[in-house]
């Protein structure tokens, strides 16, 4: 999971780096996620961020990506999607990341609109579930979806 993770990073980098975003020019690359620390999907939750934070780590010991310092940023989101969204628009309003992890699939399916016509952030979640939440690719370019090629995630490779 964590050498997927920092690879995610630094193939999501490359690609902005194309498109024409400016991420190279902070001193720091912000990586932001909305996790369920507390509500009913807490027993996960806390592991996920213990992984995530542990990988950003271990980018940052190895020099980060390009010399710049990978700064981990993180709301609870309950497992609510009403609170998740408010902390996703929380961390995307003060922190503007470049890349942003979510909580679920209600998260995903809620913010993916924006995600597409505001925001422009690469994001990734613990959801697997296409058919119920995901529209097709070219509606929701930015988003990934983790695990093998099926109808669950297909639309994403």
């Amino acid at each position: 999971m964590r050498k997927s993770l920092i690879l995610m990073m630094i193939i999501a980098i490359g690609l902005f780096s194309f498109a024409g975003v400016d991420c190279f020019a902070a001193d720091e690359i912000k990586v932001g996620a909305v996790q369920p620390i507390t509500g009913r999907f807490a027993f996960a939750g806390p592991h996920i961020n213990a992984g995530l934070e542990d990988a950003l780590m271990m980018a940052n010991e190895e020099g980060g990506i390009n010399g710049k310092k990978i700064k981990y940023i993180m709301e609870d989101g309950t497992y609510n999607v009403n609170v998740s969204v408010a902390a996703f628009k929380r961390i995307m309003a003060r922190d503007n990341p470049l890349i942003m992890y979510g909580e679920s699939t209600g998260m995903g399916k809620a913010i993916a609109p924006e995600i597409k016509d505001r925001y422009k952030v690469l994001y990734s979640s613990t959801s697997f579930s296409f058919p119920a939440s995901w529209p097709t690719p070219p509606q929701t370019p930015m988003s990934s979806c983790r695990g093998r090629p099926t109808a669950t995630c297909s639309a994403f490779y």
